[in-house]
């Protein structure tokens, strides 16, 4: 597709998207990207920021990565990918509940860490593979990002 115009591929996902929902039965490989939002503008400089799942997350993979927004790529910290994935590294809490932390040096005790850039905007991009009815019904969103300390 890398000829095609922006508006195009979106619109080819949505109408393709659209139309296996149609029946209200959630497709077998759907991936859901959804954008988390960062609560302060502070965030994107040396703090910490935090995104926490209560009740898991309803698929049975998912993805987080952190991308540049001036470039649109991956960001590139030093850590090799800035992203975690159930496949790949996600570790939940002994409680059920997950824990992400973003910054530039990894938080004392932290499972989860996607290491960022100090004083370099970010945004994440959460994606679901093949999202589960809670997702559909939205009975589970996804938290905002929040600053911790």
């Amino acid at each position: 597709m890398s000829g095609w115009p922006s508006r195009s591929i979106a619109w080819a996902l949505a109408w393709l998207t659209g139309a296996a929902l149609a029946d209200g039965a959630p497709p077998l490989r759907m991936t859901t990207p959804i954008p988390a939002r960062i609560t302060t503008p502070a965030q994107v400089d040396s703090s910490i920021g935090k995104l926490g799942f209560t009740d898991g997350v309803p698929t049975p993979d998912t993805a987080g990565r952190v991308y540049d927004p001036q470039t649109r790529s991956m960001l590139q910290p030093d850590q090799q990918f800035p992203s975690l994935s159930s496949a790949h590294g996600l570790k939940a809490n002994a409680d059920g509940t997950t824990d992400i932390f973003f910054a530039p040096k990894r938080p004392k005790d932290a499972a989860n860490w996607i290491q960022t850039v100090p004083g370099k905007s970010w945004f994440l991009i959460f994606r679901l593979y093949g999202p589960l009815q809670p997702w559909f019904d939205k009975s589970w969103s996804l938290e905002d990002i929040q600053p911790v300390g």
